[in-house]
């Protein structure tokens, strides 16, 4: 007899939230959810057009909705549906006992926290307020839309990669790689300050609104359109600074707008490269080589609303089946962008 021990514990679970008519789930409500749930456990929530409410967290969990922008990321001739709609809700944050929860595909109202909570992971998430975060360590946003503005003060080992958003505040520390900055609004929209750092980003000032960077930290590899890096320099676009840098680029030379919502395009592709212009300075000019901006570098942000996993395009199921024949289903799966 063999004896093995060690291999008894206690499973990671993973609970269904689906709040549609009719859905069949484990719970309707991310509060009933949550209260099931145990720390480690995976809530896989559905899209849906009734927001998700008041969620309080009291412990680490994984948290996947759909994504955001899905029914303008829509393959051609998909019509959008249920499975279009986002997985909207609003999160409290009650003690520590929450850090090294992930959030993926989630529309989020806002965030609050009480505690300074670290080691937090959002992956392809849209916040649709603005986003003020500081003390924290090991906190991550990757591939995230930002209707409004994302400032992180006083952090160790926090990072903004892929992301893009309306404006971005950096102090103490704080690290922004491949971003898009939108600089639209009468504030200023591009801070970089307190020993924090800018490198392989697209700086925009949308409007003339009279508004410059604030730079006292470290900014390189970034292109600014209509705008100076930092501002007390005037350079060439053409030409980059010693810090590579590009200054005053046309918007014209940068990039094709895309307005939403004519599919396959979404508000997250309005700044996609024009890489058909031998001449613009944001492609393959980031220091890793690849695009400057959320389009380039580690985790490209096209498509970025849709997790990696593949997509059901369209399920056939016949309405009849015997014992010796079965089921024969027919399934299309669109697999999207990574």
């Amino acid at each position: 007899m063999v004896l093995l021990t060690g291999m008894i514990g206690t499973q990671a679970a993973t609970i269904t939230v689906n709040n549609n008519a009719g859905a069949v789930a484990d719970h309707s409500t991310m509060a009933d959810a949550i209260a099931a749930a145990s720390a480690g456990d995976t809530l896989l929530v559905a899209g849906s057009s009734t927001n998700y409410g008041i969620a309080n967290l009291d412990k680490q969990l994984k948290i996947v909705g759909p994504g955001y922008f899905l029914a303008e990321n829509n393959v051609p001739g998909v019509t959008p549906g249920i499975d279009d709609q986002p997985a909207t809700v609003t999160l409290t944050f009650l003690n520590s006992s929450v850090e090294g929860s992930r959030f993926v595909g989630l529309s989020i109202t806002n965030v609050n926290y009480g505690p300074v909570t670290s080691d937090m992971l959002w992956d392809r998430c849209r916040f649709l307020a603005n986003v003020t975060w500081s003390g924290a360590t090991d906190f991550r946003v990757t591939r995230c839309y930002f209707d409004g503005w994302l400032s992180i003060g006083a952090s160790t080992n926090t990072t903004a990669i892929g992301c893009n958003m309306n404006r971005l505040y950096l102090d103490g520390g704080a690290v922004a790689s491949h971003c898009t900055i939108r600089g639209s609004g009468n504030a200023a929209f591009f801070n970089i300050t307190g020993g924090s750092a800018a490198t392989n980003c697209l700086v925009i000032r949308w409007n003339n609104n009279g508004q410059v960077p604030v730079i006292t930290g470290s900014v390189t590899h970034c292109v600014g359109i209509n705008t100076e890096l930092p501002p007390s320099e005037s350079d060439s676009a053409a030409t980059p600074d010693a810090s590579n840098n590009y200054d005053n680029v046309p918007f014209s030379d940068l990039a094709t707008m895309i307005l939403a919502p004519a599919p396959p395009y979404a508000k997250d592709a309005f700044y996609q490269l024009n890489t058909a212009n031998a001449s613009n300075p944001a492609v393959a000019n980031a220091s890793d080589g690849t695009d400057i901006g959320a389009f380039g570098g580690p985790v490209p942000y096209r498509l970025a609303g849709q997790p990696s996993i593949p997509k059901i395009s369209n399920l056939v199921v016949p309405g009849l089946a015997s014992p010796t024949s079965g089921l024969n289903v027919k399934v299309t799966v669109t697999e999207p962008t990574p």
